[in-house]
């Protein structure tokens, strides 16, 4: 859980819109095996912040043998595409700099949440020369 006080809580929301998401699956069995996604190094419950230009990931950060660090990683909501939702669940691509694109997979906590979420994300479709090149 995240700790701040009253103050730090203000000038958080008054930045941006603030969901409160689960960056590895919250089901109960699920969380003894969660792992942090490739690429985000993010596990367990934290926050998703979007404002006119970025979104803002806030979580922990797990580390072998010592408690979780905090952990915020910022992406820019151009370098965000291909959004789908499956109940209360979001998954999308971010365009990395010099790398493939990634995954992000979130879980919300309800359904409200999650199409508000969504409306506040890009709704642009990566073209076939946009994506990734393997091999």
């Amino acid at each position: 859980m995240l700790n701040r006080t009253r103050e730090q809580s203000q000038a958080f929301h008054e930045q941006g819109t603030t969901f409160v998401v689960h960056f590895s699956n919250p089901v109960l069995w699920a969380r003894l095996l969660a792992r942090p996604q490739p690429g985000w190094a993010l596990v367990g419950k934290g926050e998703v912040v979007i404002d006119d230009t970025s979104v803002t990931l806030r979580g922990w950060r797990p580390r072998p043998f010592r408690t979780a660090a905090r952990h915020q990683v910022c992406i820019a909501l151009s370098d965000i595409s291909n959004v789908a939702r499956r109940g209360c669940y979001i998954e999308c691509w971010v365009r990395v700099p010099y790398m493939k694109s990634r995954p992000l997979r979130m879980w919300l906590e309800d359904r409200v949440s999650t199409h508000q979420l969504l409306r506040l994300l890009p709704t642009r479709r990566a073209s076939e020369s946009e994506q990734p090149v393997t091999g």
